[in-house]
């Protein structure tokens, strides 16, 4: 009766789904997006924390604009970038689609929950900087994360 039933289990666990929340060692293009402007504003730069993400390139860079991606040896990580003249500064998001290559190492999380001993950060957050002063938070609206094993070609 064993023999009967390691075969049929072991079938049954190779055929079962991964866990479908389970993004981890998946690759993704992030981009910024669905932020609204008021009249007269512009994009100057962004900053955005994460949790669990490596980068794995930067794939598109503004016209006059600088970037930095990385981390250190623990899962937080940080992409910024900055437009270096006014001329330079973006007057929609089109230009912030598809900028970095990123690799999840954790499951994603859009909002900080308490544990023990501290709190697990979001996958992402962070700030949109406009050219009126205005701070534009960033998190699951506006943080969007398209699957992609690689850069898109040059625009």
């Amino acid at each position: 009766m064993k023999r009967l039933l390691l075969p049929a289990l072991a079938a049954a666990c190779a055929s079962a789904p991964a866990a479908a929340a389970d993004d981890r060692g998946r690759t993704y293009l992030l981009s910024i997006a669905h932020i609204p402007f008021r009249a007269n504003e512009r994009a100057v730069g962004f900053t955005i924390a994460s949790w669990g993400v490596d980068y794995r390139a930067l794939c598109h860079i503004p016209f006059g604009w600088q970037f930095r991606a990385g981390g250190d040896a623990t899962p937080a990580g940080r992409l910024e970038g900055e437009g270096k003249q006014g001329v330079t500064f973006l007057g929609d998001l089109a230009e912030l689609r598809s900028i970095a290559l990123v690799r999840l190492r954790e499951r994603p999380r859009w909002k900080d929950r308490p544990i023990e001993g501290g709190i697990i950060p979001a996958t992402f957050v962070g700030t949109l900087d406009l050219s009126s002063g205005r701070k534009v938070r960033l998190g699951p609206g506006s943080v969007r994360l398209a699957p992609a094993s690689a850069c898109p070609p040059p625009r």
